[in-house]
């Protein structure tokens, strides 16, 4: 009889250490990744779908609680023959990003981010420099891979800086990679 108890308490210890390690490590994964790096690249049309730019973009991120990410961007904005005057025209902005998102456990995760950047414009041939500071409302979607190494970003910005297009909003993209 003593025989069996000690199988059975030592069957018993056993499973819950089992239960509770997987456990853990399945509350560890949920929580996800501290740290992203995102990158983006944007061809950029305007209204008759002539291709007048490049976007490229880099930025990171820092998770400070579960649904808040806060972080820094750099993006440059390379026009070709600007096509009212055609000039070359470049654009470098800085940015520090807010984003809360919605549902942060899940692959697909909806969010709204809010960033305050400023813009340096330069104009080759007039040699014509400028900045202005800019605010900008992203509402979007994040699809997550399976192990939330890497994400993909889908939103639409609001922005008050007037785009080449002449409007305040764009359809944008980024690729993110979690650590």
């Amino acid at each position: 009889m003593r025989t069996m108890t000690a199988i059975i308490s030592l069957t018993l210890l056993l499973s819950s250490t089992v239960s509770y390690s997987q456990s853990h490590e399945k509350a560890t994964n949920t929580i996800g990744k501290k740290s992203l790096i995102g990158i983006q690249y944007n061809p950029i049309y305007v209204d008759d779908w002539t291709y007048v730019a490049n976007l490229f973009s880099i930025r990171y991120g820092y998770k400070i609680a579960k649904p808040l990410t806060i972080g820094a961007e750099l993006t440059g904005y390379f026009y070709q023959k600007n096509i009212s005057t055609f000039q070359d025209n470049y654009q470098i902005s800085t940015n520090l990003f807010l984003r809360y998102s919605i549902r942060p456990e899940k692959r697909i995760q909806g969010f709204i981010e809010v960033s305050p950047y400023a813009s340096l414009y330069y104009i080759k041939p007039m040699k014509y420099q400028d900045m202005d500071w800019n605010i900008y409302v992203a509402p979007g979607l994040s699809v997550f891979s399976k192990n939330k190494k890497f994400s993909m970003d889908l939103y639409y910005k609001f922005s008050t800086q007037t785009f080449m297009d002449g409007g305040h909003g764009s359809l944008s993209y980024k690729l993110n990679f979690h650590f």
